[in-house]
């Protein structure tokens, strides 16, 4: 289906053993009488069967690709200057399966648990459109104001309490999620975090408090570790 060259080669193949089967015949070898309200049809090919065979394919093959064939459901292309198997081209069909990728919604959640067909049917109804719709372009999805009959951001006694992002997704698919972006390390602020920690420690040895350093309290020189001569600014 939609293989140009295959189809144009079973069209020639028909038409092949139509012409050259022992005892075949196009239908087109008895008398060509015209009937009432009919256009006269041309003569039968006088040709080699072969030749015949070929001049046929190309008619019907015509016949499909732009009057009544393909034409019906496709859209179809020619170029004229290509030979038989590739002068059309059938463009790919390309329907819509979600209208809406990053919605969320759940049909079963909307139908009464033990409904019957008929209340399916109904609860169907209330929100699609179809007994209406006269042509297969109606795009049958109800809009918002119909959602916001029975939801609502807010907890009502008549709503049920569903916010945006209940139905729709917040971010794309294909997209990261946001993360808080992490700072550039600085350092000399990392240099001098590492000496306040030390000089901590080496007050806490001395007997000190971290929270009296204010207090008028000196470091014993003789308390400081060697690492604190390997850790100067």
């Amino acid at each position: 289906h939609a293989d140009v060259p295959a189809a144009v080669r079973a069209i020639e193949e028909h038409f092949i053993r139509q012409f050259l089967l022992p005892g075949a015949t196009d239908g087109s070898s008895q008398r060509n009488r015209r009937r009432p309200g009919q256009a006269v049809l041309a003569d039968p090919c006088r040709e080699s069967p072969l030749t015949c065979a070929r001049e046929r394919s190309r008619l019907e093959a015509f016949n499909q690709f732009s009057r009544s064939g393909c034409v019906t459901c496709h859209q179809v292309t020619e170029q004229p200057e290509q030979p038989l198997p590739t002068r059309w081209r059938v463009k790919p069909v390309r329907l819509v399966a979600d209208w809406y990728p990053a919605a969320r919604f759940n049909h079963v959640a909307h139908l009464a648990a033990g409904a019957t067909a008929a209340e399916r049917d109904k609860a169907c109804s209330s929100c699609h459109a179809a007994k209406l719709s006269k042509v297969s372009a109606d795009i049958l999805i109800p809009g918002l104001t119909r959602c916001l009959d029975c939801h609502g951001d807010r907890a009502s006694q008549a709503k049920v309490k569903l916010d945006c992002t209940g139905c729709h997704a917040f971010h794309q698919r294909s997209g990261t999620p946001l993360k808080p972006q992490s700072r550039l390390a600085d350092p000399a602020a990392q240099k001098l975090s590492g000496v306040r920690q030390l000089a901590a420690a080496v007050f806490r040895d001395a007997g000190g408090d971290v929270g009296s350093q204010n207090s008028g309290s000196k470091l014993p020189h003789s308390k400081v570790p060697p690492a604190y001569e390997e850790t100067r600014l």
